[in-house]
C-alpha cells in the first residue's frame, strides 16, 4: 500500500484573509459617506463609518508582522550590506504593484475627464499632476469636494519610502534595544500626535508606527506560541478575541466626527490596544478561530489590496454617471461593482502571472 501524503498546512491564516477583506469593504464605504455626505461648504457631515480610515492601521500592523517574520533570522553583515538587502526587498515587493498603480491613475484620469470634458489642454494638466498623485503630496491637489485621482496611493507611497528603513532595523540582532525604542516611539505617537495625516511627513510617521507595531505584535506572537495553555483558558482567551473584535466593529458603525482625531483621543489608542489583542490572538493561534480554513476567505484577501487601491476612482466615477441615487442603492452600487473590477483584475493578474512562471 503507497503511504498517505500528509496533508500541507496552509501558508495562510483565512482569518487574516478575511480581516484584510472587511477592512477594504469598511474603507470603501468610509470614502462613500465622505463622497455622499457633503454639505454646501464643502465640509463632510458626521455619517457612519466616518472612523473607519483608522484600519489602515490593521493593514500597516500586518505589513509590519510579515516583515518581521521575513527578517526573523538577523544577519551579521554591515549596515550598509543589511540596507541594500533591504531595498531589493522593497523593490521585489512593489514590483507586484506597479499594474495597480498605474491602473489607478488611469481610473482617477477617466474620472477627471467624465467630470470636466475631455480636451488636449486638460490631459496635459491632469498628466502633470500625476507625480503628486504618486507621492504622498497628491491631498495638495484635491478637497473634499473636488477629486483629481486617487490620494489612496499616498498608502502605497510612504510605504516604499520607509519600508527599507523598517526592514534594516527588523534585520538587526540588537532586537531587544529595537523594541524598547518602538515601544516609547508608538506610546508617545499615539497619545499626543495622532491626526491620521496622509500627506507629507506625517504619512511617513504614521506609515512607521503601524509597521513598528507590527514587529511588536510579531515578537509577542512569538511569545504567546511558547506557552501551555489549558482549554479553559483558551476559551476565556476566545471570549476576549470575541470582545475585542466587536470593539472594533462598534468604534467604525459609529457615527465619525467632520475632523479627524487629533490630540490625546482616548478611542484611537483603544482601537489600537484591541486590535493588537485580536490579532495576537489570531496569530499565535491560541483560539478557535485558527481552525478556520477557507479557499473562499484566501480568494477575499487576495481582492482586498486592489479594492483597498481603486476603489477610490471608481467611487467617483460611479458618482459622475449616476449622481442623484439614493444612499443606499449607490453604495450598494458602487461596491459591488469595486469588488467586480477588483476580482477581473486579479484574475488577469494570475493569469498572466502562470503563463510566465516556467
Amino acid at each position: 500500500m503507497k503511504k498517505s501524503k500528509k496533508a500541507k498546512k496552509p501558508s495562510r491564516i483565512s482569518m487574516v484573509d478575511l480581516i484584510r477583506f472587511i477592512c477594504a469593504v469598511s474603507i470603501v464605504i468610509h470614502h462613500y459617506a465622505i463622497m455622499y455626505y457633503i454639505d454646501p461648504n464643502g465640509t463632510p457631515n458626521n455619517a457612519r463609518f466616518r472612523s473607519a480610515f483608522v484600519l489602515v492601521e490593521i493593514f500597516l500592523i500586518l505589513s509590519g508582522f510579515f516583515v518581521a517574520n521575513h527578517f526573523k533570522k538577523p544577519s551579521r553583515a554591515k549596515l550598509e550590506t543589511k540596507f541594500k538587502t533591504s531595498v531589493q526587498y522593497t523593490l521585489t515587493k512593489y514590483k507586484a504593484y506597479l499594474p495597480l498603480v498605474a491602473l489607478s491613475l488611469i481610473l482617477g484620469l477617466i474620472y477627471s475627464f467624465i467630470d470636466r470634458g475631455f480636451s488636449l489642454n486638460a490631459l496635459s494638466n491632469e498628466l502633470a499632476k500625476f507625480p503628486f498623485e504618486l507621492s504622498f503630496n497628491s491631498v495638495f491637489y484635491h478637497s473634499f469636494t473636488v477629486i483629481v485621482h486617487n490620494p489612496v496611493l499616498w498608502y502605497l507611497s510612504a510605504t516604499f519610502i520607509i519600508f527599507p528603513i523598517f526592514c534594516t532595523l527588523s534585520n538587526t540582532s540588537k532586537k531587544y534595544l529595537r523594541n524598547w525604542l518602538y515601544f516609547v516611539f508608538i506610546i508617545i505617537y499615539y497619545t499626543t500626535f495622532w491626526s491620521g495625516d496622509f500627506f507629507s511627513w506625517p504619512a511617513l510617521i504614521r506609515v512607521f508606527a503601524g509597521l513598528a507595531l507590527g514587529q511588536l505584535l510579531f515578537d509577542f506572537v512569538n511569545y504567546l506560541k511558547t506557552l501551555k495553555l489549558k482549554k479553559s483558558t483558551k476559551i476565556a482567551l476566545q471570549i476576549v478575541e470575541i470582545f475585542c473584535l466587536w470593539s472594533i466593529i462598534d468604534l467604525i458603525i459609529k457615527r465619525g466626527d467632520p475632523l479627524r482625531p487629533t490630540i490625546n483621543n482616548p478611542t484611537i489608542f483603544n482601537f489600537l490596544l484591541a486590535s493588537f489583542t485580536s490579532l495576537s490572538l489570531l496569530l499565535s493561534k491560541q483560539t478557535c478561530t485558527n481552525k478556520i480554513h477557507s479557499n473562499f476567505f484566501l480568494f477575499l484577501g487576495k481582492i482586498s489590496l486592489p479594492l483597498f487601491i481603486f476603489h477610490y476612482p471608481i467611487l467617483w466615477i460611479m458618482h459622475a454617471i449616476l449622481p442623484n441615487l439614493d444612499y443606499k442603492i449607490g453604495l450598494a452600487l458602487s461596491l459591488s461593482v469595486s469588488i467586480a473590477f477588483s476580482i477581473m483584475i486579479v484574475a488577469i493578474l494570475s493569469y498572466r502571472n502562470k503563463r510566465q512562471s516556467p
